[in-house]
This record gives structure tokens, sequence and C-alpha cells, in this order.
């Protein structure tokens, strides 16, 4: 996420829009899901099915806390 430009209003850490702490929190839920279905799922086909829906939304969540970490730091 970037920053808004002109909402910083002297703040030491720079504005961040809220949008990208709920697509973080978002993400964090389908994972949880998607952890619980493969727990309880036998089918082998569906079971990589999920595993690899479960791949790609822990990439997207990594590199989200990424940013979100980088940009508060910098």
């Amino acid at each position: 996420m970037q920053p808004i430009s002109g909402l910083n209003y002297g703040a030491a850490q720079p504005y961040y829009a809220p949008n990208a702490d709920r697509e973080i929190e978002n993400l964090k839920r389908q994972k949880a899901a998607l952890e619980q279905q493969l727990r309880s799922e036998t089918d082998s086909s569906k079971i990589k099915e999920l595993e690899k829906k479960l791949e790609r939304i822990e990439r997207t969540l990594d590199q989200k806390e990424n940013r979100r970490r980088q940009q508060t730091e910098g």
C-alpha cells in the first residue's frame, strides 16, 4: 500500500489506508479456512487443489505483510 499523501499531519509514521490491514486479515481468515478444509479432506485430488490455493494465499499474505512492514519502518 502506498501512503496517502497529504494525510500525514506530522505523524511519526506515514498514514496507510486501513484497507491494507483488512486485506491481510481477510487473507489470514482464508488461510485458516483452507487449513481446516485440508485437515478434513480425504480426496487426494482435492487435497492437491487446496494445497495450491493455500500456497498462493500464503505467498500473497507474506508479500503484503512484508510490504506493510517495510513501509512502516521506512
